[in-house]
């Protein structure tokens, strides 16, 4: 005998009176196969719907809201998003899912947007995705009418060059990831992953080795260094640095160095593209990070808020990179992890109210144990740092005195170090002389050059 359906089980149930009927009416097996053959299938394709979603975005979690100017959705990385009212999240995703796909307009919404919250949803969407860094926002336009609107797009690339493009930022981003976990392998017996990591140390090899495969787009003056020779002789207290080589950038790579692409596979950037760049290395790995706009210096500026072991903080990395050409290998932390208030004395964060705040400090160098409160202190650290890095083969040291380097004291000092880590070795390997450069406008934060003896000074 063939099932009936589930209704008229409940119909013979309800009205025993016509079961007779309802059992005269049999349903073939093959009914259900179809039925559940569609059911599957609408399952599935909300199942896949909901999946892309999530490896666009990284959905902690979606859930609608009634209420178009309240935020209806939460989605993991992207923080401008989350901020959004509904009605704006809606069109962020119809941008988001049609530059996915490289498509020349976004799905048509029933509701007419305004200017400011197109522009609310473009500035948001490019901070939330760093991977999108082909969308050519200048000639990306609004269009409305009869109670509808649509994004038309356009693209710095062709489709199959953005493709071409994304490739070769995955493969620049893998290559960073796995240089950051091979150099936390220092023990052979033991095979530590990348995410076995903290977040502080995460965060600190990443942003490290980001800085190193970075520089700015255009050659500057730093503005930091001293550019003095400390040795205690006049005579050979000054260097000249390298001349600019006057290189002129394309209209493409300028745009291009404002974003992660133009960072992490062109390794030059301006402030947009550290920003964008090291988000999106950061995010790669596990870690929290959101691009803040505002200014630097009185200069337009983009930076970082990083969410590290329950707090947020602060993270510049444009201004942590030295960028010095005769010595890329020094390393600068004086804005690494700082609150809003140490953020605040050289920057200016556009819409600070929509922000969170930085309550406290994660600096490096309180960190790292390398805060000196007095030249006993100084002397102590500043030893173990010089010894440690004579053995690891470093030409720098960073240093963070709370006292004033005027007079005398803090150079000599230094340079007392440097003779009796040398009277440590076989021979002498270090220079008596060292260059100091400030690694933060705000704070006493250094990084100092140490000169190694070559096989040049030992014929001389």
């Amino acid at each position: 005998m063939y099932p009936r359906i589930a209704v008229f089980l409940e119909f013979d149930f309800l009205y025993p009176g016509v079961s007779c009927v309802a059992k005269i009416v049999p349903i073939h097996k093959k009914f259900f196969l179809v039925l559940g053959g569609i059911m599957v299938l609408c399952v599935a394709l909300t199942i896949a719907s909901i999946i892309y979603i999530s490896v666009v975005c990284g959905t902690d979690s979606f859930a609608g809201s009634e209420d178009d100017n309240l935020p209806g959705s939460s989605l993991l990385n992207c923080y401008y998003y989350n901020i959004l009212p509904a009605a704006e999240q809606k069109l962020y995703l119809s941008v988001l899912l049609a530059a996915e796909k490289c498509a020349s307009m976004t799905e048509p919404i029933d509701r007419e947007y305004t200017p400011d919250e197109y522009k609310n949803v473009m500035l948001a969407l490019t901070a939330d995705h760093p991977r999108l860094f082909y969308i050519d926002i200048d000639n990306t336009l609004l269009q409305t009418a009869k109670g509808k609107s649509r994004i038309i797009l356009s693209y710095y690339a062709s489709v199959e060059e953005i493709s071409n493009m994304q490739e070769k930022l995955s493969l620049a981003v893998t290559s960073i990831l796995d240089k950051a976990e091979q150099s936390a392998n220092d023990d052979p017996e033991k095979e530590i992953k990348l995410t076995d990591l903290g977040e502080f140390e995460r965060e600190l090899l990443l942003h490290d080795f980001f800085c190193d495969a970075v520089s700015y787009y255009e050659k500057r003056d730093i503005g930091y260094g001293d550019d003095m020779l400390e040795t205690g002789n006049p005579e050979t207290e000054s260097e000249n640095l390298p001349a600019d080589d006057g290189q002129i950038p394309t209209d493409i790579d300028r745009l291009l160095a404002d974003t992660a692409y133009g960072a992490l596979v062109g390794g030059k950037a301006f402030s947009g593209g550290y920003a964008m760049g090291i988000k999106y290395l950061l995010n790669s790995a596990g870690i929290m990070c959101d691009v803040v706009r505002g200014t630097a210096d009185g200069s337009p500026h983009m930076w970082n808020i990083v969410y590290i072991d329950g707090k947020f903080y602060h993270l510049d990395s444009t201004y942590n990179d030295g960028d010095i050409e005769f010595a890329p290998e020094l390393r600068f932390h004086g804005y690494f992890n700082l609150s809003s208030e140490s953020i605040k004395m050289d920057h200016t964060i556009d819409r600070e109210e929509i922000l969170p705040v930085a309550q406290q400090e994660y600096d490096y160098y309180h960190a790292k144990g390398l805060i000196a409160e007095n030249l006993m202190e100084l002397d102590r650290i500043a030893y173990r740092e010089v010894l440690n890095a004579v053995y690891s083969g470093k030409n720098y040291i960073e240093l963070y005195p709370t006292f004033s380097r005027e007079g005398d004291s803090f150079k000599a000092d230094l340079l007392n170090v440097i003779s009796r880590v040398n009277k440590n070795q076989d021979k002498s390997e270090l220079k008596v002389v060292f260059r100091v450069y400030n690694a933060s406008a705000t704070n006493n934060a250094l990084t100092i050059q140490l000169f190694y003896v070559t096989h040049e000074d030992d014929v001389n």
